[in-house]
């Protein structure tokens, strides 16, 4: 069911998008791809993993210079109310071209909601797969490897996150993402900020993996 945008492959679930077969970096369904911070076009490996490398902020989580709508985060007051990443911040779009773009939150609560996710390996590496149930689309699925992120270095293997193009609803670096998990076969949208009784996950300037 695999159909060609712009050169690079998808699915059409049923869904009100249509789903890459790849992840940005990957040449297969289970290749991991490269991992980006939120709103970065170049990998966090050449990046680095600090606010002092992240093009946003001025040094801090607490200096942001685009995407900020709390003065109180913003660099001397600085906030624009922007809440989806613009085109030329869309990793996405700008490696991929065409209609090419990173989902919102919606989009990945829509796929959450229409498929059935399913840990299993592809080709010896594990992830997991997404099978529509939309009437007339069933069958049909896509596979997103469990790359890891950079974020206290978890390792690729038992875990993935995701990005979306949606921000949080509280800080200013506290976007949303999806994490899927081997381990306790959980899948679920989350907002990525450091708190929540001791929990630590991932902020914008983390390295996710990206599924267009």
């Amino acid at each position: 069911y695999t159909d060609i945008e712009n050169g690079h492959g998808y699915v059409d679930l049923g869904l009100s998008v249509k789903w890459a077969t790849c992840n940005v970096g990957a040449d297969t369904p289970e290749s991991y791809g490269d991992l980006y911070a939120w709103g970065m076009t170049v990998t966090s490996y050449e990046a680095g993993y600090s606010w002092d490398s992240y093009i946003y902020c001025n040094g801090s989580d607490s200096s942001m210079t685009k995407y900020c709508k709390n003065r109180h985060y913003g660099y001397e007051g600085f906030t624009d109310d922007k809440t989806t990443l613009e085109p030329k911040d869309d990793v996405a779009h700008i490696l991929w071209g065409g209609k090419w773009r990173i989902p919102t939150a919606d989009e990945w609560r829509e796929l959450l909601d229409s498929c059935i996710m399913s840990p299993r390996t592809q080709n010896g590496v594990w992830g997991a797969q997404f099978t529509s149930k939309v009437l007339g689309y069933e069958g049909r699925s896509i596979f997103l490897p469990f790359a890891g992120s950079t974020f206290l270095s978890n390792p690729g293997g038992t875990q993935g996150n995701y990005w979306s193009s949606t921000l949080g609803r509280w800080y200013p670096w506290d976007e949303y993402d999806i994490y899927i998990d081997e381990n306790d076969h959980a899948c679920y949208l989350s907002i990525d900020f450091w708190g929540g009784k001791g929990v630590l996950t991932q902020m914008r300037m983390c390295g996710l993996s990206v599924r267009p």
